[in-house]
Parts: C-alpha cells; structure tokens; sequence
C-alpha cells in the first residue's frame, strides 16, 4: 500500500495501440535519501575535510563516468585505462584530502604501483585461467548487443584495478601519514628508521584492510557460498569463472594493497628523510 512502481510504455508498429507494463518499484527515492544521510553524517563528523572529501567522490565518480567508461568503449585497453584513471583519481583525492605536500605524492604513487601490481596480477590469471569476462549477466548483454565491441577480458581486469582502488588508497595515505608525523615527533630519525616505523604501521593494517577486500567480496556472493556449502563436492565450483573471478578479483586487490605499504614507506621516508638532510 503506497508503493509506487516503474512503468514501461511499448508502442505496436501495426495499430499503434500503447501497453504499459510494470517493470519494477520505483526505489529512486530511496537511493538518494541514503545519499543525502551519507552527505549529512559526512559534513557532520569530518566538518570542512568532509565536504573536500564528498568533492572528491564526485570527481572520482565524473572519472569513471566521463573518461573510463567512454575510453572502454572507444576501444582503448580497459586495464591500462583503469590504471590511468585510478591515478588521476587518486592525485586528486589526495590534493583535496590531504592537502599540496609530500604524504599526498607519496600516497598517490604508492596506489599506483599497487593497483598497477594488481592489474598485472589479474592479467595473468585471466589469461591463464582462460577467463572470458563473461560470467555474469550484465557482460552477457554488453557481449550480444552488436554497438558494443569490448575486450571483456580487459573489462574484468579493469573491473578488478577499481574494486580496490579505495582500499589501497586509503592504506597508502595512512602509510604515509603516520610517517610524517613520526618524522614531525622525532625530527631526527632517518630514512631508515622512518621506513622501518612505516612498515610497523602498516603490518597492523594491513590485516584489517585485506579482510576488508575478502570480506567485500565475500558479503556479495553469499548466495552462491550458500549453494557450495550443499554440494557434496564443493571443491569442483573452484573451475566456474564466476567463483574464479570473484576470488582472484579479491586476492589482486589484496597482493596490491600489500604492496602498496613498503612502496608508500620507501617513497615517504626517503623524501621525508632527503628534506632533512638538504635542510
């Protein structure tokens, strides 16, 4: 009672008589009130940062939809696409965020190199694996409609690159954070001392961060672990590319989130460290 539903109007070509079919419910509204809270509790926690933060979502998102969707489907190479754009991403996130300085540079070439590590990652064991990026029924629709001609394997590499972009950036931004204010409490450590306390960060995030990933990935496909756990041979579902993509989707991102902390620590301390010695 008070549903309100989303009505598709189809047109017949012979007598031009209109039918009306009901598609599903209209959920819109929903969707952006939970978008309003998010931007409330946002502003309201993190105060000025929060609405830098919000800012740079919507670039993050104006990334993906004006430059690596139409570059995908202009042809160039999904995977070297996503790096571009994870990159450009990431830059502007960490300007916005974090500020003009060292620990932003630092944080965005950290993610870099571990989303880059994680796309080669994938790469392989798409192409060994003999994954097709079809396996889901979006792909399948993009795969039959004849004004699309997509690398689908690319696609899903792709896919993968920015499915942990969030998750290194925010590991690589913290690495380099924790140094600086390290550097900042004890003016004079070294390069070395500066790495060796990143990496001690980093090692207690690193655990958390990649139960994050598997975890995420995890809570989506839980209706298809419930239909593993009563086989008798749950094993064999290890050959379907739909499991082999979510698992190596999720073991990519995790390889790329780890190397992440000690590129982000070496890049730190050694910029961090060569500014005190030039000093």
């Amino acid at each position: 009672m008070g549903k309100k539903y989303l009505v598709t109007k189809i047109e017949s070509t012979d007598d031009g008589k209109e039918d009306y079919f009901i598609v599903d419910y209209y959920r819109q509204s929903f969707v952006f009130f939970l978008i309003g809270l998010f931007f409330i509790v946002v502003i309201a926690v993190a105060k000025f940062k929060g609405i830098r933060t919000i800012i740079s979502l919507i670039i993050t998102i104006a990334f993906i939809a004006f430059l690596l969707i139409p570059s995908i489907e202009r042809g160039i190479n999904p995977l070297l696409s996503a790096v571009i754009v994870s990159i450009l991403a990431t830059g502007i996130t960490m300007l916005l965020v974090a500020g003009k300085n060292l620990k932003s540079l630092a944080a965005t070439l950290g993610t870099g190199v571990g989303v880059a590590i994680s796309g080669l990652i994938a790469t392989f064991v798409i192409k060994m694996a003999s994954l097709s990026g079809l396996a889901n029924t979006e792909a399948m629709i993009l795969w039959g409609n004849q004004l699309f001609n997509l690398n689908f394997k690319g696609l899903l590499a792709a896919g993968m690159i920015v499915s942990c972009l969030g998750a290194v950036m925010d590991v690589a931004i913290s690495i380099a954070s924790s140094i600086q204010e390290i550097k900042i409490a004890n003016p004079s450590y070294s390069g070395k001392q500066l790495f060796t306390s990143g990496m001690n960060v980093g090692n207690d995030i690193i655990g958390t961060m990649t139960n994050t990933l598997v975890l995420a990935y995890t809570g989506m496909a839980l209706p298809l672990l419930i239909l593993i756990s009563n086989e008798s041979n749950p094993i064999k579902f290890l050959n379907l590319e739909l499991v082999v993509s979510e698992v190596t989707a999720a073991i990519a991102g995790s390889i790329g989130l780890i190397i992440a902390v000690p590129v982000t620590a070496i890049i730190m301390s050694l910029m961090v460290g060569s500014k005190h010695k030039n000093g």
